[in-house]
This record gives structure tokens, C-alpha cells and sequence, in this order.
């Protein structure tokens, strides 16, 4: 195993722990949206990183790598939403 590998295995295994925490802080109301945040976050990279290590032949270089980029948007717009409603005053809770 390589070390490239090796760190993607640690973050798939880190993106399914932090989801098993998220769906525990489910319970709790006050930690609510902030679980949900982490679930919406976490559960596209537990697919990719599923898909690119145990399943490799599901998708191929250019799926994998377009994938790649959809990740890389999903956090760019919640950054961006986290920024504009803290700049706001707005909070998670309606």
C-alpha cells in the first residue's frame, strides 16, 4: 500500500467515525443542524472514497476525477454560507 493510499483509507475511515458521531448528536436538539451539516458533508466523501477504494471499477479516471471536483465545489459553497451567514447575523436555526 502506498502512502497516497494510506491516507485515503484514513479518511474514509475518518468521514464514517465523524458520521457515527453525527448520527449520535442527532439526539440531541441543540446539536441538530450542526450534525446535519456534518452528515450532508461527510456522506458524498464515504461514496467517493468507498467507490475509489473498494470498488475502483465503478468509476473510471475521468468519473473519478469529476467526483473529485464536485467534492471540492460542495466545500467551497458551504464555506461560503457559513461566511455569508455569520457576515449576516443569520444563524443555523429558523
Amino acid at each position: 500500500m502506498t502512502s497516497a493510499t494510506a491516507l485515503q483509507w484514513g479518511l474514509l475511515l475518518g468521514y464514517l467515525a465523524l458520521s457515527i458521531v453525527a448520527l449520535v448528536s442527532l439526539r440531541r436538539v441543540e446539536s441538530r443542524p450542526m450534525a446535519a451539516a456534518v452528515l450532508f458533508l461527510a456522506a458524498p466523501h464515504i461514496i467517493y472514497y468507498g467507490l475509489f477504494l473498494i470498488w475502483p471499477n465503478v468509476l473510471d479516471s475521468a468519473q473519478t476525477m469529476q467526483f473529485s471536483i464536485a467534492l471540492r465545489y460542495q466545500m467551497m459553497f458551504i464555506a461560503a454560507a457559513a461566511l455569508g451567514m455569520k457576515i449576516t447575523g443569520r444563524s443555523w436555526r429558523l
